[in-house]
């Protein structure tokens, strides 16, 4: 019986929290869990996701959580510059 969760992380796959720049930020989408759309950023050194779930609301999440998301098989992931973030919340 299996009593721990591995959590694996394919490095291989596409753009990770590592790519982001300033000016830039990680898009997610997973569409086998409805093609739902989040981004991920860096600020001051925190990992930060706006997610469209919570309407691109600024939540504080830990590099671990972040990784592990970025690195499931399913999530499809692409650096964009901020703009693209910006466009999610209707703020342009």
């Amino acid at each position: 019986m299996r009593t721990t969760i591995d959590l694996e992380v394919d490095r291989s796959a596409g753009p990770r929290l590592e790519q982001i720049r300033p000016g830039t930020i990680l898009r997610c989408r997973n569409p086998e869990e409805g093609d739902l759309c989040w981004y991920f950023a860096l600020e001051g050194g925190d990992v930060v996701r706006y997610h469209e779930l919570a309407d691109y609301e600024r939540s504080r999440v830990s590099r671990m959580v972040a990784a592990a998301i970025v690195g499931h098989p399913e999530v499809q992931t692409a650096v964009l510059p901020e703009r693209y973030l910006e466009y999610a919340r209707g703020e342009v």
